[in-house]
């Protein structure tokens, strides 16, 4: 099944991210990873939290920003890429 960016509707998180869901196992043939664009307002950041199934692994294509994982924070820029262990608590967001 072939997804285009522009064709998937965003909708808006708890914590005011704006997620476009292209591939997720309940409707596309992947099991345990979803695919899905995120953009993060200047100044905010999302909720702490943990995926028990599925794995997220994230590209920066815009902006930089702090990744929270575990105990751990470090720094994200555009082109680096993140891909937390399974189960490890997240949270992400945005700097200047």
């Amino acid at each position: 099944m072939k997804t285009a960016l522009r064709e998937v509707a965003a909708y808006i998180t708890k914590d005011g991210s704006e997620i476009r869901e292209l591939l997720h196992p309940n409707q596309h043939s992947v099991r345990q990873q979803s695919l899905a664009e995120a953009v993060i307002p200047p100044g905010t950041s999302t909720q702490l939290h943990r995926h028990q199934i599925t794995e997220e692994i994230y590209h920066v294509t815009q902006g930089c920003g702090l990744m929270t994982l575990g105990e751990c924070q470090s720094k994200s820029s555009r082109g680096q890429y993140r891909h937390p262990a399974r189960h490890a608590t997240l949270r992400r967001k945005p700097w200047q």
